[in-house]
């Protein structure tokens, strides 16, 4: 993906430069160890020591982009690089091309689920052996391996929700 081709389908008329240019597959954020090519947002000093090779594209303010685009690092500067980072996430996730595939939910040979355990019927993928306790809830895009033993009254899984003040 280009960011100049998704920011001109969002109609975004906020100030912006896009410098070095280069294509991502993913959002993610700076300190988040990723293979795949991804866009983050830089906006503190305290980042820029965790921006790892995965990146190919950062959002920023001018006093970050220069150091950026030394490490190869293509930017797009932008007064408020944060919002504009989850204004992209937003929109993204309306756009059926970057949301994940739904599949049916997998379970490995060999698990123990409780009957008292609730498990998403689609986009979960459980290893072998599994033992799951009673009370857990696994939610969708979760990736649980094998031998891998979840106690009484775990989470799993679920939509990310965050405030970000504007």
């Amino acid at each position: 993906m280009l960011l100049s081709d998704i920011l001109q389908q969002m109609c975004f008329n906020d100030a912006y430069r896009i410098e070095g240019e280069r294509s991502f597959e993913i959002l993610a954020l700076c300190v988040s160890n990723i293979k795949k090519s991804n866009l983050i947002f830089i906006d503190g000093e305290e980042y820029l020591s965790a921006v790892n090779p995965s990146v190919a594209m950062a959002l920023t303010t001018d006093s970050f982009a220069v150091r950026l685009m030394e490490r190869g690092v293509g930017v797009c500067v932008t007064a408020r690089p944060r919002e504009l980072f989850f204004l992209l996430h937003n929109y993204l996730s309306t756009q059926k091309e970057y949301t994940r595939p739904r599949f049916e939910t997998t379970i490995g040979e060999g698990c123990n689920i409780s009957p008292l355990s609730c498990v998403a019927a689609q986009n979960v993928r459980i290893g072998e052996r599994v033992q799951i306790e009673e009370f857990v809830t696994i939610r969708e895009n979760t990736i649980i391996g094998d031998d891998v033993i979840i106690r009484a009254g775990s989470r799993i899984g679920g939509l990310g929700f965050e405030f970000k003040r504007s």
